[in-house]
């Protein structure tokens, strides 16, 4: 699949549901990925992707009841030392974090 392919599921609202059955934190990393590079291709800097997913891992971490110092340095690496099923729910918001800063940037 290419990575246009998931902004289009992305405008469709069908990645959201995509990406809730996917049980697996490999599968959302390319899902996630393929959103960065859509970011980087309407203009966004990797730093505007990056204040964006730190914002919804701060949401994240207050939804799971996690400590907020441990989300300041929260990686995908990182992630996997978490219960998966809050891994899987990071990173999905992540990715739907980045879907909502391409559209607030093509809305420019």
């Amino acid at each position: 699949m290419r990575y246009e392919d998931i902004w289009e599921l992305y405008e469709s609202g069908d990645l959201e549901v995509l990406i809730t059955q996917l049980p697996d934190i490999d599968a959302l990393d390319t899902i996630h990925s393929a959103m960065f590079e859509n970011a980087l291709d309407v203009g966004l800097t990797k730093e505007d992707v990056s204040r964006a997913m730190e914002n919804v891992n701060f949401e994240m971490g207050r939804k799971h009841n996690l400590d907020e110092r441990d989300m300041a340095y929260l990686t995908r690496t990182s992630m996997a030392q978490l219960d998966r099923e809050v891994a899987n729910d990071i990173m999905r918001g992540q990715i739907m974090g980045i879907g909502r800063l391409i559209e607030k940037k093509l809305a420019e």
